[in-house]
């Protein structure tokens, strides 16, 4: 199994986790000095509580990048209301700078399972920034048509025109 409960509502309070006698669980234990974490994901958890507690959790201590997704299915409209707050699964919107929302979801070949899944854009966030740590400066965008340019997957759940990608960036929208 993967530890999660198969009780309703009981998965985010696993993935949350506990700060008690015993020590932390979940994602708490992302709280430690002598844990070198710059960037955390929970990919494919869409959960509001679960994000909103991630993202909390990297504003409070500074040290790290909150990385999210939007949910699968979404198109940019639903995914542009999700990022706002005014979606059905989001009442608040995402206004952060230790956070970064990708969105649409991404298809790859798994060659274990001999087939194509879909995948959270957050991992694909995640593998660029490293990436372009690897190629260039800490501070260069995981952007553009070198840094940028993701080669593992093999669609797209939504084709983005450049109208679609500007209304991503402009009007307050911060959808990466």
């Amino acid at each position: 199994t993967d530890g999660i409960p198969a009780t309703p509502g009981g998965e985010a309070n696993v993935l949350i986790g506990i700060e008690g006698t015993s020590g932390r669980t979940g994602m708490k234990a992302l709280i430690d000095e002598l844990a070198p974490i710059t960037i955390a994901i929970v990919p494919g958890i869409t959960d509001e509580n679960v994000q909103n507690n991630l993202i909390t959790l990297a504003e409070n201590s500074g040290d790290f990048l909150a990385v999210i997704g939007t949910p699968v299915g979404y198109s940019l409209d639903q995914a542009l209301a999700f990022t706002n707050g005014a979606d059905d699964a989001r009442s608040s919107p995402l206004n952060s700078s230790y956070a970064a929302i990708y969105y649409p979801w991404l298809k790859v070949f798994q060659p274990y399972l001999g087939k194509d899944i879909w995948l959270d854009p957050a991992v694909f966030g995640v593998r660029q920034m490293g990436y372009t740590d690897t190629v260039a400066d800490l501070w260069f965008a995981p952007a553009g048509f070198v840094r940028g340019r993701l080669t593992k997957p093999v669609d797209t759940e939504v084709d983005l025109n450049q109208g679609d990608r500007d209304s991503m960036y402009s009007g307050g929208n911060v959808l990466n």
